[in-house]
């Protein structure tokens, strides 16, 4: 026998198995549900029931379809953080930072639950800086609502009207209609508009979101709307008018801040001036 054939280590069959099945990947890495094997079936002895994964995948696809984004997932009333506010800083005399955000939060929470009575409650008006929480409550809401069972439709505008400029584009096969898109705005029983004036203003813009506005106050819907321009600066970019309905229909929350808070959860950028 050669030296090559005598060095040669060939592992025994049943060693052979233990290293495959060391080797080989995890129920957990392989499937997305590991508890069914993504079959949305639990099978024992005593027969099969429904896996609460298929529960979660359409708790999922509502929140898409209503708008809310992935990375909107966690947000919800139990993880607003009021520590993020200042407690020794204020919003105007006797209101301090975390005052005015917990008002915020309980305004967010009742409005949620008159929804759920079907009462025709007032809509909510969240002004703040960037990264001041209110996309956060916005989406909460979104989600709260979502869960009882009350259609609601999150918008961020300057998506919104680049979506109703591209239906004007005649593309085979496009998925954009402009009457579809404005119906799902306008006829939604509760109308979340996120990031309001952080889009270009111009006549079009100004009629759009007035049209909007305008519907929904008659027609007695509630409008959430989130801004970081304060209510002056807003009424030049849209206008006295649409400004006027707001008013009407909404009542007014300033949430603010020291830092921008995704800032401060420690994503790595909160020393970038240095």
């Amino acid at each position: 026998m050669s030296e090559l054939h005598r060095i040669q280590v060939v592992p025994a069959t049943e060693e052979l198995f233990l290293y495959l099945a060391d080797a080989a990947p995890s129920d957990r890495q392989v499937y997305t549900c590991p508890q069914c094997r993504d079959t949305g079936w639990l099978v024992s002895e005593e027969g099969a029931r429904p896996c609460a994964c298929g529960q979660q995948a359409l708790r999922l696809r509502k929140r898409r379809l209503a708008g809310l984004k992935a990375a909107m997932d966690d947000m919800c009333f139990a993880n607003f953080e009021l520590n993020y506010y200042a407690a020794d800083r204020y919003v105007q005399p006797g209101c301090t930072y975390r005052q005015a955000a917990d008002k915020a939060l309980r305004a967010a929470r009742v409005f949620v639950a008159a929804c759920g009575r079907g009462e025709a409650a007032r809509g909510l008006y969240f002004e703040g800086a960037l990264g001041s929480g209110k996309t956060f409550l916005a989406a909460s809401i979104a989600g709260e609502l979502l869960k009882r069972g009350i259609a609601a439709r999150f918008i961020v505008v300057p998506e919104f009207l680049q979506q109703l400029r591209f239906s004007y584009q005649e593309r085979e096969g496009s998925d954009y209609d402009e009457a579809a898109i404005m119906n799902q705005a306008l006829d939604a029983p509760v109308l979340i508009l996120d990031d309001l004036g952080a889009h270009n203003s111009s006549p079009w813009t100004i009629s759009k979101i007035y049209t909007l506005l305008n519907y929904r106050l008659n027609s007695r819907l509630p409008c959430v709307i989130t801004t970081n321009l304060k209510p002056a600066a807003l009424a030049e970019e849209l206008g006295q008018r649409a400004a006027s309905r707001m008013r009407e229909m909404c009542d007014r929350f300033i949430l603010s801040i020291g830092e921008d808070i995704r800032s401060r959860k420690g994503s790595g950028w909160q020393n970038d001036e240095r």
